[in-house]
C-alpha cells in the first residue's frame, strides 16, 4: 500500500475520530492510550495550540492514521514541568501528543513516518525540545521513539491525571549546520554580555546555586585575565552572541592526567538545538586531546544529558562532596 502524508484539514476531524475509535476497539491494552474528543482535535488541526498530520491511503483516499503535535508552552499540563524545564525552555518545546493507525493499515510504519514528518514541520521554527509519552509496556511505540533518536527522560511518572507513562525526549537538530558558529576566547569587551547570560543560566534549573553578580564578576575576570586555572569562550554567528562557555583546569590523580572541567555551557534559547554545545565539546577535546573532560549535570536535565552522552560522556558511579 502507498500513502500520502499531509497536514490535516478541518474537514478531516470526523475521519480522524473514526480512526481513533477503530484503533481503540482493536487495542489489547486500552489503558495505553488516552483518547481525545472532537473539540480537542479541531483545536489542534492547526494554530497556536498545535497541528495534526494524517496519512491517506492513495488508492481509496481513506484516512489511515493521524499524528497530533501539542504546543503547550507553559500551560499547567505541559510535560516539561515534570522534567524541571524552565519557562524559557517550555516555550521552545513541542509535545508529540497522539498517534493512531486504523487497524487495516497497521504494520506499515506510519507512526514512525508521521513522527519524522512532524519533526520536519517543526525544524527551522523556535521549537528545539521534543517530548512524548509512552506506556512503559508499549514496546512498539517505545521502539519507534528510541529508534528515532529519543531517550527516556523519566520513568513511570504520572501523566494525564492518573496514567503511568515514560517521558521521552529528543533535541531537534536544525537542517542548517552550525558551520558559521565561531568559538573564540572571551575578552574584556564581552563582560556585560556574559554577565547577562550568567544571570539567566544560574537562575535556571540546570544549576543548583543561584550565584551572585559578585561571583559572576570574579568568574568573568578570571576568564579575561591571565588566570591559569580558567578559560572563557564566546559562541558567535555573524556577530551575534549565541552563548558562552567556561572551562577550568585541574589534574586527575585517578587518571594520571590533566583534567578539564566544563564549568559552564550556556546557549541562548533561540540558538538551542543547533549543535553548538556539541561543537564546543569537540573544540575543547581537540584543544586538549590528552585531557580528561568532566562536567556536572542534573540527571533530570534530559536535554543536556542527551547532548553529553552523544559526545561520549558517561556518569560516574560515585557522588562528589564539597567544603566551602
Amino acid at each position: 500500500m502507498k500513502f500520502e502524508l499531509r497536514p490535516a484539514r478541518p474537514a478531516d476531524v470526523e475521519a480522524i475520530m473514526q480512526v481513533m475509535t477503530d484503533a481503540m476497539a482493536n487495542l489489547q491494552h486500552p489503558e495505553w492510550f488516552v483518547p481525545d474528543d472532537a473539540v480537542y482535535m479541531a483545536e489542534h488541526i492547526s494554530g497556536p495550540k498545535g497541528f495534526c498530520l494524517v496519512a491517506e491511503e492513495k488508492t481509496t483516499g481513506a484516512l489511515a492514521a493521524y499524528f497530533t503535535v501539542k504546543l503547550a508552552g507553559t500551560a499547567p499540563d505541559a510535560l516539561g514541568w515534570q522534567l524541571g524545564m524552565s519557562e524559557e525552555e517550555l516555550n521552545t518545546t513541542a509535545q508529540m501528543d497522539s498517534c493512531c493507525v486504523a487497524p487495516p493499515y497497521q504494520g506499515n510504519g506510519l507512526e514512525g513516518k508521521l513522527l519524522l514528518m512532524a519533526e520536519d514541520t517543526l525544524r527551522g521554527s523556535r521549537y528545539r525540545h521534543l517530548l512524548a509519552t509512552v506506556h512503559p509496556d508499549n514496546a512498539a511505540s517505545l521502539y519507534t521513539g528510541l529508534h528515532r533518536g529519543y531517550t527516556i527522560a523519566a520513568n513511570h511518572v504520572i501523566c494525564y491525571g492518573d496514567k503511568v507513562r515514560d517521558i521521552l525526549y529528543k533535541e531537534l537538530e536544525s537542517r542548517n549546520t552550525n558551520m558559521n558558529t565561531t568559538i573564540r576566547a572571551m575578552t574584556p569587551a564581552d563582560k556585560d554580555s556574559v554577565m547577562e547570560m550568567m544571570r539567566v543560566f544560574y537562575n535556571s534549573p540546570a544549576v543548583l546555586s543561584n550565584g551572585s553578580d559578585e561571583i559572576f564578576a570574579r568568574d568573568i575576570e578570571g576568564c579575561v585575565s591571565d588566570n591559569p586555572y580558567v578559560e572563557g569562550y564566546m559562541f558567535e554567528q555573524d556577530g551575534a552572541v549565541q552563548g558562552y562557555g567556561m572551562a577550568a583546569k585541574s589534574f586527575s590523580t585517578e587518571y594520571g592526567r590533566q583534567c578539564i572541567w566544563l564549568e559552564d555551557i550556556y546557549i541562548k534559547a533561540e540558538y538551542r538545538g543547533l549543535g553548538i554545545g556539541s561543537q564546543f565539546i569537540d573544540y575543547i577535546t581537540k584543544k586538549y586531546p590528552d585531557a580528561l573532560l568532566r562536567l556536572e549535570v542534573e540527571e533530570e536535565n534530559a536535554r543536556a544529558v542527551h547532548v553529553y552522552k552523544k559526545s561520549g560522556f558517561e556518569f560516574f558511579e560515585y557522588k562528589e562532596m564539597k567544603k566551602e
